[in-house]
Order: structure tokens, then sequence, then C-alpha cells
């Protein structure tokens, strides 16, 4: 199956999907894999093109349009956190007055939420952020996303492709008990 970004016109078929991001194939090789809809549907990266990739489905099936996709652990970290429509959708959030929160998913640095806070300017000053811990890349920066973020939202069933089992407990744990000491709300 050849995987391109772009091209959203176009309709995915049985041998060609179509994803969101136009720069996928910058940030994979060959043997990488990628779950769809929560592993419901496998690939392993074949080939690199210029504007896509080659892949070899091991699990196959039906892929729903705007499903999850979720590379290699790592991978996904040099991609853009907000899209145009995240921009259009934070500047209309922030003018609303009954806004408490708002999740932002893929958060890897400190410098993400501050980017979501210049997003939301100064009328959405009193919008809180909770910064979605859902990559490898959370867990590695988390002590400084915590302080950052005004809470944090710790995503197992996301985690789960990128920790084994025990560490993931491990890692729960550690993450309430550093989001405890700034006194910052967690939700698991």
């Amino acid at each position: 199956v050849k995987m391109t970004g772009g091209e959203h016109h176009i309709a995915s078929d049985a041998n060609n999907l179509r994803i969101n991001c136009d720069i996928i194939q910058n940030h994979l090789k060959p043997n990488d894999v990628i779950y769809f809809d929560d592993g419901k549907a496998v690939g392993i990266v074949q080939e690199i093109f210029e504007k896509g990739i080659k892949m070899e489905m091991k699990i196959g099936g039906y892929i729903k349009s705007r499903c999850a996709a979720r590379v290699t652990a790592g991978k996904h970290s040099n991609l853009k956190l907000v899209t145009a429509e995240d921009i259009r959708d934070l500047q209309a959030i922030s003018q609303m007055t009954l806004v408490d929160f708002v999740a932002v998913p893929f958060i890897s640095t400190k410098a993400d939420i501050a980017q979501i806070k210049e997003l939301l300017g100064e009328t959405g000053r009193n919008i809180n952020i909770m910064a979605k811990i859902d990559t490898i890349d959370a867990i590695h920066q988390y002590d400084e996303i915590v302080l950052e973020a005004d809470g944090v939202i710790f995503v197992r069933n996301e985690l789960q492709w990128e920790l084994q089992a025990e560490k993931l407990v491990l890692a729960q744990k550690w993450a309430i008990e550093q989001a405890n000491a700034a006194a910052k709300p967690i939700i698991i």
C-alpha cells in the first residue's frame, strides 16, 4: 500500500492511503511500524519516496477516515503540533467565556505549551492548558511540561504503544508523584 500526504481531495482506496501530514516520509525509515486505529491495522515501511511511502500491511482491514495513525516511538516529535484548523479552533475557543480547559495531545516540550498559550492570546489567558502525556517524548520532558502546563493528562492507552506494561505502571506512578509535587492536577 502506498501512503501519501497531501491531495486530500482524492479519496483513499485499497492501494493508496492519504493522510493529513504532507511530510510524513521525512520522519520514517524502512522497517518502521505504523499502527492504524489503535492497532486494528498495522503496516511496515518498505520504501520511502519523495511524496510518501510504500508499506506492507502485516494486519490488514478497514481503515476508517480520520482514524489515528501511530508511528514507531519518537517519530512524531518533528511534526507540527498544530494545523491551520487547530489555529482557527483555538482562536475561536479563546473568545468563549465558558471554556475552562483545553486538552492538547502530542505535547513534546514546554515550548509546545507556550505555543498554545500564544495562540489563545490575551483573550484566552484564563483558559487552562492540560498537556496530554501520550508519547515517549513527553515522558522524557515531563518535568518541564508539568511546570509549564496547568495540568496533565496521562494517556495510558496511547503510551502502551511506546512503553512496556511494567514500565508504563512505573511511569504512571512517577508522573503522579511529579504532578503532586508541582501542585498540578493530573488525570489518568
